[in-house]
């Protein structure tokens, strides 16, 4: 019975320090909107229109810290083009803050997300972000 009691308050911490990489402090704003925490700067220069990189990312939801999509288990590590477009606005500006290897949390409010009118409506995203080395 311990054992289980064990594992079940580990698992109660995991999600409170989840949440708490949302709400706590130190957060940096770009003039667009987008909060952003980095983590790990990564090495050389910061990304810039056109390199190829590779890159993984986390989906939380920003009030309970819950998991909504991790690249890694949908299609494995995601070689993406700086400025191809694919991502919205908001993501791929987080990701312009890095070097390859860098880590971030960024928050993506409607406006540079996908609009008041689109999914989710007025949601803003959360996401972890990690480029990879080469």
């Amino acid at each position: 019975m311990r054992p289980i009691l064990f594992l079940l308050l580990i698992i109660i911490a995991s999600n409170n320090l989840l949440s708490q990489k949302w709400t706590d402090c130190c957060w940096e704003r770009s003039a667009g909107g987008l909060e952003y925490k980095i983590e790990k700067p990564g090495e050389g220069k910061k990304l810039q229109l056109g390199d190829s990189v590779n890159i993984h990312w986390i989906w939380y939801d920003c009030e309970t810290g819950e998991v909504l999509e991790n690249s890694l288990e949908i299609m494995g590590i995601y070689k993406w083009s700086v400025g191809s477009g694919i991502f919205v606005i908001g993501f791929e500006e987080g990701l312009k803050k890095l070097k390859r290897g860098g880590k971030a949390y960024i928050k993506i409010p409607p406006k540079i997300a996908f609009g008041k009118n689109g999914l989710n409506g007025r949601k803003t995203f959360c996401y972890f972000i990690e480029v990879l080395p080469d």
